[in-house]
């Protein structure tokens, strides 16, 4: 049996982390949907109408999307990476928007009892959802390269040691 490389450990750990805290935040959702609406409202950039159904829907879209991550060689780890990669996006742009108009929110990723109450707390949340965005886009990227016929895959020269190696 062929010996698992360091490249092939970590997709497997980032699909994990992607994966697991992605079904952990949206079950720590779906268990206060009313802490978490009110978490959205504060945001203030939903019609009011809108933030039930947000609250509703984005927890279980979280669990769902972490689950395809989580699952073995298929189209689904594709899917479910890009699908958190915009997800990821959406958020920081929202905790963006949160911090440059001054707003002080918590913005309940995961849960409402653990978040410093700080000026911090809104770019450490960007910080922490850009790493989650980096790791939804290597996992997408790793499919999706594996997918391409040899000759369409990219290559990269080592100049170090000038050979060139073929990203699977």
């Amino acid at each position: 049996m062929a010996q698992p490389t360091p490249r092939l450990a970590f997709h497997w750990i980032a699909r994990v982390v992607l994966g697991g805290a992605f079904i952990y935040a949206g079950a720590r959702k779906v268990t206060d949907v009313t802490a978490f609406s009110d978490a959205i409202a504060g945001f203030r950039v939903l019609p009011s109408a809108l933030v039930m159904p947000v609250a509703l829907t984005f927890p279980v879209l979280e669990i769902l999307l972490g689950v395809m991550v989580l699952l073995p060689a298929s189209r689904l780890p594709r899917a479910g990476s890009l699908g958190l990669a915009l997800l990821n996006l959406l958020f920081i742009a929202v905790l963006a928007s949160a911090w440059i108009r001054g707003l002080d929110v918590n913005c309940g990723c995961f849960g409402f009892d653990w978040a410093p109450s700080s000026e911090w707390k809104l770019p450490l949340a960007i910080a922490r959802d850009l790493v989650l965005l980096a790791l939804a886009g290597q996992i997408w990227l790793k499919f999706v390269m594996r997918g391409l016929p040899p000759n369409e895959r990219i290559c990269v020269k080592n100049e170090a040691s000038g050979t060139t190696e073929i990203n699977k």
